[in-house]
């Protein structure tokens, strides 16, 4: 038998920790949980004691996830949305349906552009839930319950009618503070997906026309590396449609003029055969309003 309570902290440190991850800042998650900044704090530190481990490494204001932290965060979004979902599901509704979109993507694409979106389109009042699923190859996810899904690459699937298509932007980003950037360590990752774009994938001559006198630090994974870089600690390629969200905050800051645009694009699909849902379209419709491949200062 599991005894959760011995194990699990409560529902509202975890709420609480999802909100202070995504933000990457305490006073944006409390204003985003109608709480005062002191208690997002005291619940951080409360689960970190709990845990026996640090979830964010605190340097003046900025915040960074540590590794620990970054591998809880993955995992909090989905899991409260799958124990949202499980409430709805026996929920009085007098007699009226609510409707579910089950979304596919990978990790990074929903830890920045559709957990904050989605967050954003349930609190609303949208009398719709979402529920994301999250996987470095989005196929290995999808099945008959899939309604939406993002895909990365160079074309969609077959089998998939796109109903929004974006092109990937490569940009230098780094935190709202930092501006001698040829002084800066660029943040290198691991490609999670051969499909994906880091810093050893551009050629020297393009690195060239950003930066001199280029060295490298490796995080373990794209998220760390933005995480990083918000930070002060060096500079990311940030990655447009993603990152849109963070510069308009002005939590990160574009360096250069530069902007690259890669042979892969971000697809927004439905399956074919499959007429989409009120809801679902809707859904569509959003990530495009909210999805451009300029930056407007």
């Amino acid at each position: 038998m599991n005894y959760f309570q011995r194990t699990l902290p409560s529902l509202d440190a975890l709420v609480y920790f999802e909100a202070a991850a995504r933000h990457l800042n305490f006073t944006h998650a409390a204003a985003e949980l109608n709480v005062s900044q002191v208690a997002v704090s005291k619940r951080i530190r409360a689960l970190e004691q709990h845990l026996g481990i640090k979830l964010f490494d605190r340097l003046g204001r900025s915040l960074t996830l540590t590794e620990k932290g970054r591998r809880l965060a993955a995992k909090i979004t989905p899991s409260l949305s799958f124990l949202e979902e499980a409430i709805d599901n026996v929920r009085d509704r007098s007699g009226t349906e609510r409707q579910v979109v089950t979304i596919a993507a990978n990790e990074n694409v929903n830890f920045f552009w559709l957990a904050p979106l989605m967050r954003e389109f349930q609190l609303s009042g949208k009398d719709t839930l979402v529920s994301v699923v999250t996987a470095n190859n989005v196929t290995d996810v999808i099945d008959h319950k899939t309604d939406l899904a993002v895909f990365h690459g160079r074309s969609a699937p077959k089998g998939w009618q796109v109903h929004v298509s974006l092109p990937e932007q490569l940009l230098a980003v780094t935190g709202p503070s930092c501006s001698r950037a040829d002084e800066f360590t660029l943040l290198e990752y691991t490609k999670e997906s051969p499909d994906w774009v880091n810093w050893s994938s551009l050629t020297e001559g393009q690195i060239a026309n950003w930066f001199t006198n280029v060295k490298f630090r490796y995080c373990t994974s794209y998220i760390q590396s933005i995480t990083l870089a918000a930070a002060g600690h060096g500079v990311a390629l940030g990655v447009l449609p993603l990152l849109q969200r963070e510069l308009r905050l002005g939590e990160l800051q574009q360096l250069r003029s530069q902007i690259l645009t890669s042979d892969r694009r971000y697809f927004v699909a439905t399956p074919n055969g499959r007429t989409p849902s009120a809801a679902t379209r809707e859904i569509v419709e959003l990530l495009g309003e909210n999805s451009t491949s300029t930056i407007s200062y």
